[in-house]
């Protein structure tokens, strides 16, 4: 049989709620399965008197069943006994649904063993046709169970999407009732604390959390229940005593009528490791700032900033030519500086006894060249540039004026706002007072050069020649002087921090830019210092000596490229506050300026060299010519007359005047010879040379000259050691004759390998050293300062001692060279 169709055909037309008879009436989609459309509208009808607005649909054969199955229906309603298709088959289709409508069997068969079969199979209900009246009854049920279980699904689906996502959470879970105990925790708990999931089910979160107490469970509860969520943060104990640090989210949980808390917990170790390192770095900022050797000032310029914006809206375009045609403006960027700290080196530098005394008295501290330099730091600053170097004038509050050298470098976090600037000053009073000293000695050094370039006249050519060479070499090492102070006066020292170890744990970027290692090679790397000293003895030695304090230790320290370099160490501070730090130095890059130490140590020896040579050359010339040829003129005045007869006495009497005048010149042309280079010195030795000089000069005098020597017979000594302590001593004897009134004079050579030792004592007046030291340097005389030179050419040592009415006592200490040969 074909099936019929009533009122809606295939496809349905949803009528939603349709008013009949003045009543709101209920949509229902009806799916039939009846051989007669009669039978479908008797109980389409049925359905109408009951409230419902039916759209329906009656199948009668298999294949319209199977295209109308799949609709989703409010309820299917079948006979049992249809022409080709059995109620079986009606299940059988359901069956493939995933959530089925209900279906209700009404029926006027005498099968009653397949209704009872459906109801079996899973049918709603059964109705025989007669009653029929019952059907709206049924159908209210069949709806209000179809509702009930779908509900149920749905539930039943969240409940499963929940623990899910509850099971696959990275956090820990724990659910816990009004007792404190856990009724489910999830597998992230098991793993952050070492348990398996059962047994911390079987735990309460007091034995997991021993800084809650039973005792104030009652009033965290309460104030669940009264906040309904809350986060604190505490540390649970894990499964071999490890005490893990976490944050816990607490919500409350009211389920079938019960009371829970669901506990979100997260582990915070590498959060708290990283605020614990960042509280690390601000205390080590902390402790270089306030512990360095340089000023620093650090200062917030965020108003500043804002200040060049407005400027910048009115129109200003050239900050540096501003700021000099409007000092107001300059004079407003400096009142919105604000200064957040000063450190302690720039308090003693500023003579403040605290930062309240300073900061009361800024006023006074800057000078009329302080808006100078403001006025280049704010133009730079509101150009975009972010790095200063320069120097002015500061007044410390004691009123002392010094020269400080200013810089600063903003870093790259703060150049946006420049809410963070950082400037050193460093006090270059002490080196500017230095450098006039140097040109005053270079001064005096080029005039002394001049005179005695005078005295030795158009002969000293060649040693000219060498003067010029070395002035020239002094130009160069005055330019290397002043390349070396713009470096360091732009460029911050080396600083380093060490551990109890000795291990490097600071190195800065002035270290990394002169030693070529980063700070990332050389921080907590063991033993480091074996590159920078690879010799195993010296660098024992450097160890011995930063195990104290120290001031100016220089070392040698290899580079990474192989380079050695000199660097002079200080002890910063010893026990350093910085927790793991022992103690951190500070360190200056001097490998240049010994290199033109020893250059200028070379030359003054050469000069003094060149000049014993001329003095030789000179001597040896006065003696052999100029003595022989005025003895020659003696004789001949003295045999003028001989065999002429008729010469007057007069005449005889002048020729007589004149050979004595001659003896004379020849006496003081020899004295001459002998002092500018004694003869006997290379043919006698130093000892002979010091005794003939010693008898010769205490002759007609009140004063004896007492010479002893030890250990000298053997010596043959290098001819500078001879000669410098032959000009030492000779020195030494003629201000003792000139000026001591002494009536001994004790010389004393001693050979005590591998030095030789002189020392020069005698019994008169004495004087006072330093005033002495002051007349010569006044008077332009070198005595003292050109004997304490000669010593340290020989890289000896000299000392003086006198106390006026105690008589004096010179010491000369130099190493033994043997005399070179050939």
């Amino acid at each position: 049989m074909r099936p019929l169709f009533g009122a809606c055909s295939l496809p349905l037309l949803r009528a939603g709620l349709a008013e009949v008879g003045g009543l709101m009436k209920t949509p229902l989609q009806v799916l039939f399965v009846y051989g007669s459309l009669d039978r479908a509208e008797i109980l389409v009808a049925e359905l109408r008197r009951g409230g419902y607005q039916p759209e329906y649909v009656c199948a009668g054969d298999r294949n319209d069943l199977g295209s109308v199955i799949g609709w989703p229906w409010d309820v299917i309603i079948s006979d049992t006994v249809m022409s080709g298709i059995t109620l079986r088959d009606v299940q059988a289709s359901l069956a493939m649904r995933k959530s089925p409508p209900p279906l209700i069997v009404v029926t006027g068969s005498p099968a009653m063993e397949c209704a009872v079969e459906a109801m079996r199979q899973g049918a709603f209900d059964y109705l025989p046709w007669d009653g029929r009246s019952r059907l709206n009854e049924v159908v209210n049920s069949a709806l209000e169970y179809s509702s009930r279980v779908q509900h149920q699904a749905r539930e039943h689906k969240f409940l499963r999407f929940t623990q899910f996502s509850i099971e696959q959470a990275a956090e820990a879970v724990f659910w816990i009732d009004s007792l404190g105990r856990f009724f489910y925790v999830n597998d992230a708990a098991g793993r952050m604390l070492g348990y398996a999931p059962r047994e911390l089910r079987i735990m309460s979160l007091f034995d997991i959390d021993h800084a809650l107490k039973r005792s104030d469970w009652p009033e965290v509860w309460e104030r669940l229940r009264r906040e309904q969520s809350f986060v604190a943060e505490s540390q649970l104990l894990a499964s071999g005593g490890r005490l893990i640090p976490v944050e816990v989210v607490f919500n409350m949980l009211v389920l079938d009528g019960e009371e829970y808390t669901t506990a979100y917990v997260r582990d915070i170790t590498k959060r708290i490791r990283v605020q614990n390192a960042l509280s690390s770095e601000e205390n080590r900022y902390r402790s270089l700032f306030h512990n360095s050797p340089i000023s620093l000032w650090e200062e917030d310029l965020s108003d500043v900033k804002a200040f060049f914006d407005e400027l910048r809206e009115r129109g200003v375009e050239d900050f540096h030519e501003h700021f000099g045609a409007n000092v107001e403006d300059l004079l407003e960027c400096v009142r919105r500086v604000k200064i957040i700290d000063v450190n302690q080196a720039t308090l003693d530098m500023l003579d403040a006894q605290s930062k309240d005394e300073l900061f009361g008295g800024l006023d006074k501290v800057f000078t009329e060249d302080s808006l100078r330099v403001a006025r280049d730091e704010f133009a730079l600053l509101a150009n975009g540039g972010h790095r200063y170097a320069g120097e002015l004038d500061h007044m410390t509050l004691t009123g002392r004026i010094i020269r400080v050298a200013v810089h600063f470098n903003v870093a790259p976090e703060d150049r946006k706002t420049l809410g963070r600037v950082v400037v050193s000053l460093i006090d270059i009073s002490e080196r500017r007072h230095m450098e006039r000293e140097l040109e005053r000695a270079r001064d005096e050094l080029e005039q002394r050069v001049d005179e005695r370039t005078l005295e030795l006249g158009e002969s000293n050519r060649q040693l000219k020649k060498e003067i010029s060479d070395r002035e020239q070499v002094e130009l160069q090492l005055r330019d290397s002087e002043r390349r070396h102070r713009m470096i360091i006066d732009t460029m911050p020292v080396l600083i380093h921090a060490h551990d109890q170890n000795g291990d490097f744990v600071f190195w800065n970027r002035e270290s990394e830019r002169v030693l070529g290692y980063s700070a990332q090679d050389v921080v907590n790397t063991p033993n480091f210092k074996s590159k920078l000293y690879p010799d195993p003895e010296y660098r024992a030695q450097v160890v011995r000596m930063h195990g104290t304090p120290f001031v100016d230790m220089e070392t040698d320290v290899v580079t990474a490229s192989g380079e050695v370099r000199t660097i002079k160490w200080s002890t910063v501070q010893y026990a350093s506050p910085e927790p793991g730090w022992e103690s951190w130095e500070t360190g200056i890059d001097v490998t240049r300026a010994k290199k033109s130490e020893m250059r200028i140590h070379t030359l003054t020896h050469e000069l003094m060299r060149a000049q014993e040579s001329e003095r030789q050359r000179i001597a040896l010339d006065l003696h052999d010519n100029v003595a022989q040829n005025l003895s020659s003129l003696k004789i001949s005045s003295e045999t003028l007359f001989d065999g002429v007869s008729g010469v007057s006495s007069e005449l005889r009497k002048r020729a007589g005047e004149l050979s004595r005048n001659l003896q004379g010149c020849i006496a003081a042309v020899r004295n001459l010879s002998y002092d500018l280079r004694p003869s006997g010195l290379d043919q006698l030795g130093l000892v002979k040379s010091l005794d003939q000089f010693c008898r010769e000069l205490s002759g007609g005098r009140e004063m004896e000259i007492v010479l002893s020597s030890a250990g000298m017979d053997n010596l043959e000594p290098d001819s500078d050691i001879e000669i410098n302590l032959y000009r030492l001593a000779q020195e030494a004897l003629r201000n003792a004759a000139r000026h001591s009134g002494a009536q001994t004079v004790l010389v004393k050579l001693v050979a005590s390998s591998p030095h030789i030792l002189m020392r020069v004592e005698d019994d008169g007046n004495g004087f006072d050293i330093p005033k002495r030291k002051t007349e010569a340097v006044d008077e332009r005389r070198m005595g003292l300062q050109s004997m304490e030179e000669r010593a340290k050419l020989l890289d000896g040592e000299f000392s003086i001692t006198s106390v006026p009415g105690k008589g004096t006592r010179i010491f000369v200490k130099v190493p033994y060279k043997e005399k070179r040969r050939g």
